[in-house]
């Protein structure tokens, strides 16, 4: 009876083990995203901003309220990504497409990448099921700090809003460090909550061969510019090149949505970024949600673990009894 007792232990041992896995399988979920890095040797703090979204803008005019707004257009590009070296420039083209059966005026406006970008199409008319290129220019004055520069090209059409992710990096050309940092890519798309780890590379530029103590910090922002995650300062001897593995907790409260994993090491006057963005595929409701689920699973295998014991307790002891009145009744 003590084996038959220790079999459905290891069973019900064998479901719980097996339910995890399936968490696990869950939280191993991937997705692409994008990566950029910057080096350059002077001090600053740059406006990270990369998305990419549709929304639905409330109507305003008569009969607007409740009306249920068409997906009218379609934008191309979802992101534009540039290396641009101080005194170059360079050009991105986008096409504009119109899915409705009727005229469509769409309307461009370009924010964050002041003195960076220059669109000269603000508005484009598009007849029934046309599409227009659109042509965006990038150009990196000589006297512009290094670093990445973040915006976006926001679209607005019969209700609708699209926007397109800018992403512009200016090297200088005798940085002093260089800096990148990749998310492996399981954790590309996680849950709030989870642990993600990264690779950091650094590299000694400047005084190549002689260690020099940089002050790194890692950061998590989100798309409305707030810093929802800052590491505590850790201090690195860079002599050449190097990597180092890390890993953060991201914040358990952070919605679904983009963010931004960003790291930054500073040495005097220097200064050396880079990042790489990420997803939170499901916000702390829904994981909430999740956790509680698994754990009464687990929860609910145990109390059966427990209840099959005792039950198969009682029956070895009753029929104990049973053999002891036969053997006095025997005697």
């Amino acid at each position: 009876m003590r084996l038959k007792n220790r079999v459905n232990i290891f069973v019900a041992l064998f479901f719980v083990i097996l339910s995890l896995s399936l968490v696990s399988a869950v939280y191993g979920s991937v997705t692409g995203n994008i990566v950029g890095n910057v080096s350059f040797s002077v001090a600053q703090i740059n406006e990270i901003n990369v998305t990419n979204e549709t929304l639905v803008v409330p109507s305003t005019g008569a009969g607007g309220a409740g009306a249920v707004m068409i997906d009218s257009f379609d934008v191309s590009k979802r992101l534009v990504s540039l290396v641009l070296t101080q005194g170059i420039g360079d050009s991105v083209y986008f096409n504009l497409t119109n899915k409705i059966n009727s005229e469509l005026e769409l309307n461009l406006n370009l924010t964050g990448l002041d003195g960076l970008s220059v669109l000269f199409d603000k508005s484009v008319l598009l007849v029934a099921r046309d599409n227009k290129e659109v042509k965006l220019d990038f150009f990196a004055p000589t006297t512009i700090k290094p670093g990445v520069y973040v915006g976006k090209l926001i679209i607005d059409g019969e209700g609708v809003r699209k926007s397109i992710n800018l992403v512009v990096e200016v090297k200088e050309r005798n940085a002093l460090f260089d800096i990148k940092i990749d998310l492996f890519d399981k954790y590309k798309a996680i849950f709030a909550g989870e642990k993600v780890y990264s690779r950091i590379d650094l590299s000694n530029i400047g005084l190549r061969g002689q260690p020099v103590d940089v002050a790194l910090r890692i950061y998590i922002l989100d798309f409305d510019k707030n810093v929802v995650y800052e590491s505590k300062e850790e201090m690195i001897a860079v002599s050449n090149d190097m990597s180092i593995n890390r890993s953060i907790i991201v914040p358990f409260d952070l919605i679904s949505g983009d963010y931004v994993l960003l790291v930054r090491i500073s040495y005097e006057n220097a200064v050396a970024e880079s990042f790489d963005t990420f997803s939170v595929i499901n916000g702390w409701g829904g994981r909430f949600f999740e956790i509680g689920f698994w754990v009464l699973v687990v929860v609910l295998l145990i109390v059966t673990i427990y209840i099959l014991v005792k039950r198969r307790n009682k029956f070895d002891e009753g029929k104990g009894n049973y053999e002891s009145v036969d053997r006095i009744v025997s005697l």
